[in-house]
C-alpha cells in the first residue's frame, strides 16, 4: 500500500471512530436551574439598603441559583474612584445567592479613562462568583425568577 494510500485510510478510520464515538453519546438532558437579575446599582444611598434586603429576599425565596448583576453599578461619571469599585464589590459578597457581574458602560467605557475603569472592574469583579462557597451551575436551560424591588432593575431571561 502506498504511503499517501494508508494515511487517508488512518484519517478515514480515526474520523469513523469519532463520530461513532460521539453518537454513542446521545443527546444530553437539560438542566434547568432558575436565576434572577438586576442592574443599574446601587447608585443612590437608598439602593445599598434595598440590595442588602433583595439578597434575603432572593435567599430566603429559594429558587434562585445565582443573582446576574448585569451592569452599571453606578450612575454615569466622568471618573470612578477605586473606593467605589471596592464598596460595592463589599456589599456584593454580603449576598447569600452566589453572584454573577457583567461590566455597564457607566464603570467602564463612559469613563474618561475606561483603561483604569476596566482595571478596576477587573481587580474587584472579575470571577466575582469566586466570592462565594457554591457556584452557580451550568447547564443548557435557565428561568428568570424576578427583578429586585425599588432597585431601577433590568431582567433577563433565557430559556
Amino acid at each position: 500500500m502506498r504511503e499517501g494510500n494508508r494515511r487517508g485510510l488512518v484519517v478515514a478510520l480515526a474520523l469513523a471512530v469519532a463520530v461513532t464515538g460521539c453518537a454513542s453519546l446521545g443527546p444530553r438532558p437539560a438542566r434547568q436551574f432558575s436565576f434572577s437579575a438586576t442592574g443599574d446599582g446601587p447608585r443612590g444611598d437608598e439602593d445599598w439598603e434595598l440590595l442588602r434586603q433583595y439578597f434575603a429576599m432572593e435567599k430566603e425565596d429559594g429558587r434562585s441559583a445565582f443573582l446576574l448583576h448585569v451592569g452599571d453599578i453606578c450612575a454615569e461619571h466622568d471618573t470612578l474612584p477605586e473606593e467605589y469599585y471596592i464598596r460595592v464589590a463589599d456589599l456584593f459578597k454580603t449576598s447569600p445567592i452566589p453572584i454573577i457581574i457583567v461590566p455597564g458602560d457607566n464603570e467602564w467605557n463612559d469613563l474618561d479613562d475606561p483603561d483604569q475603569g476596566w482595571a478596576y472592574w477587573e481587580r474587584h469583579f472579575l470571577a466575582f462568583e469566586q466570592n462565594f462557597p457554591t457556584r452557580p451551575p451550568s447547564g443548557d436551560s435557565a428561568s428568570y425568577s424576578r427583578t429586585s424591588p425599588g432597585c431601577r432593575a433590568a431582567s433577563s431571561s433565557s430559556a
